[in-house]
């Protein structure tokens, strides 16, 4: 809270949501929009009008895989008919296939498989 100084106290507006992917070997990919992850995801992104992040050397991903999208305290990931599929796990929850084409909500901690690629969903 801050104070004005009359000694009342005003709400500070809070900061936006920031949110990253981490991948296995720790990297981390930072998403500052909608984002199309694939191996070749480009002519997708541009399309929708959003960044890309290309993963390549992983032959289980489609060259357009899925959209991630920041949803204020959530993610929403769309599979965008890849051929392998894509699922989300929480923590100790069970794995659960992604439907193509529907956007699913996500949180912290969710670890997303894109065909045999994993990265966890972080916020901070």
């Amino acid at each position: 809270m801050a104070h004005d100084g009359a000694g009342a106290a005003s709400a500070m507006p809070s900061a936006p949501d920031r949110w990253c992917l981490e991948d296995m070997s720790g990297t981390r990919y930072p998403l500052l929009g909608a984002v199309v992850i694939g191996r070749a995801p480009q002519s997708v992104a541009a399309a929708r009008g959003c960044q890309y992040l290309a993963l390549g050397g992983d032959d289980s991903l489609s060259k357009a895989h899925a959209l991630i999208e920041p949803d204020g305290d959530a993610l929403l990931v769309t599979d965008l008919g890849s051929t392998n599929g894509s699922a989300a796990a929480q923590l100790a929850g069970p794995r659960r296939p992604l439907p193509r084409g529907e956007r699913v909500r996500v949180e912290a901690g969710t670890v997303l498989e894109l065909g045999t690629f994993l990265l966890t969903v972080l916020r901070f």
